[in-house]
């Protein structure tokens, strides 16, 4: 994004309005792509099978093939470094002030700065909520039965928490609110299955993600002790740790 992409979208004398739209949709495509992969997580292949033709109507991915879907969504949505935009390209993104019936200048919350952080988090919350689908999980725990080299759920939630937090506890950098909004938002959803988790999400999503919140605790416990943290990432901690307290003390919710 950040090499010839202005060159390509952008004409000599031209205003800068193309090159918002063209990374706009950069990272829609970008979105698809990982969406797509979480298909594979759980899946399986379908196809019209009919009896005395060898085939079956479905067939479990394997376990090697899972496991690669699951490391292509952290390398490309979850890693925040998927996302980053030089500041000298992210000031060149002006918007379109053009009124039009698709383009309210007046719409709620509408900035005239692309704002980065935003799309971000969106991208990968999106993702990251079809990754810890109730359905999604139930295949996976279906497919474990069916095959002998079995993809586990524990593997997935071992890989996120180890991806957005154990390999990350105290980001620094540019990009160190995006991961901090990251992790904030991978343990509302963990608080949400143990709290009030959805009438279908499994009951070993359930004991997992208490298991991970237990884990997730004792990180930011132990990054606290560190020397020379900045303020921001000393809130995050402290916070984090009281929101774990208050999800593993809560009475949970249930439809009986």
């Amino acid at each position: 994004l950040n090499g010839k992409l202005e060159d390509r979208v952008v004409a000599l004398g031209g205003d800068y309005v193309p090159l918002r739209a063209a990374v706009q949709t950069l990272f829609a495509q970008k979105y698809i792509c990982t969406n797509l992969a979480t298909k594979t997580v759980g899946g399986s292949y379908t196809e019209r099978a009919h009896k005395g033709d060898g085939k079956e109507p479905f067939t479990p991915i394997s376990a090697a093939e899972q496991r690669k879907a699951l490391q292509f969504i952290v390398d490309n949505a979850l890693k925040t470094s998927a996302y980053t935009l030089s500041p000298d390209m992210l000031n060149k993104m002006q918007d379109d002030k053009m009124w039009s019936w698709e383009n309210n200048l007046f719409a709620p919350g509408r900035r005239f700065d692309f704002p980065l952080a935003e799309w971000v988090e969106a991208m990968q919350t999106a993702v990251l909520f079809n990754v810890m689908n109730p359905f999604l999980q139930g295949r996976v725990i279906d497919n474990a039965y069916k095959t002998d080299d079995a993809f586990k759920l524990s593997e997935v939630y071992t890989t996120l928490t180890k991806a957005v937090w154990s390999d990350n506890l105290t980001p620094k950098g540019r990009t160190a609110a995006w991961d901090r909004n990251l992790q904030r938002v991978y343990t509302d959803m963990l608080i949400q299955q143990v709290v009030q988790p959805y009438p279908v999400t499994p009951q070993d999503a359930v004991a997992l993600s208490r298991l991970n919140l237990v884990r997730i605790r004792g990180d930011a416990q132990s990054a606290l002790q560190r020397k020379g943290l900045d303020d921001e990432p000393n809130a995050h901690l402290m916070e984090t740790i009281a929101r774990v307290d208050r999800a593993l003390a809560a009475s949970r919710e249930t439809n009986f």
